[in-house]
């Protein structure tokens, strides 16, 4: 980043370094891809450490999603698009989609149709489950680490949503630890 693109952030911001460019594209600079750039990030030990690291990042995304309202509009073009689909589906509307479905199914499960999306949804929760525990075992189950990690995200967004709407994250980076 240029030296003199550079503004103070607010204290309490959760995931600054992605409100401070997203800051700068708002005052109408680009940010752009550098291949030969070179970052380093050691993988997390646990399951329960990418817990700790996604729902951190989830609450910063609705607090990021707060203090960006000028950047989803349409005068930004490409980056309103981008950054609507990309951060407010991923950390905004697709989790409660998955607590809608649910919330639906069950309503409607007296119809064959909805009875079976019903049990398709509790076997996918299901097989996230069993991928949970393997996981924890250290057992690399591709089928299974798929479904667990899709059900991880998803949680993660809403109990990161919840915290940051009930001011209960912390501000501070705290390293996660197996």
């Amino acid at each position: 980043m240029r030296r003199e693109l550079y503004v103070h952030l607010e204290e309490d911001s959760i995931i600054e370094d992605f409100i401070l460019s997203l800051r700068i594209v708002e005052r109408g600079w680009r940010a752009v891809y550098e291949p030969e750039a070179v970052a380093w990030e050691e993988g997390l030990p646990s399951v329960q450490g990418d817990w700790i690291r996604r729902t951190r990042i989830a609450a910063g995304g609705f607090q990021a999603f707060s203090r960006l309202r000028r950047l989803s509009h349409p005068r930004h073009g490409l980056v309103s698009f981008q950054y609507l689909s990309h951060r407010m589906l991923r950390w905004i509307v697709t989790p409660g989609l998955w607590v809608l479905m649910f919330l639906s199914n069950l309503a409607l499960l007296r119809y064959p149709f909805y009875s079976c999306t019903m049990a398709l949804q509790v076997l996918f929760y299901g097989l996230g489950l069993v991928g949970y525990a393997a996981t924890r075992r250290g057992w690399r189950v591709w089928w299974l680490q798929m479904p667990f990690y899709v059900c991880l995200l998803n949680a993660a967004a809403l109990v990161g949503g919840y915290r940051y709407l009930t001011g209960r994250q912390s501000v501070l980076w705290q390293k996660a630890r197996s």
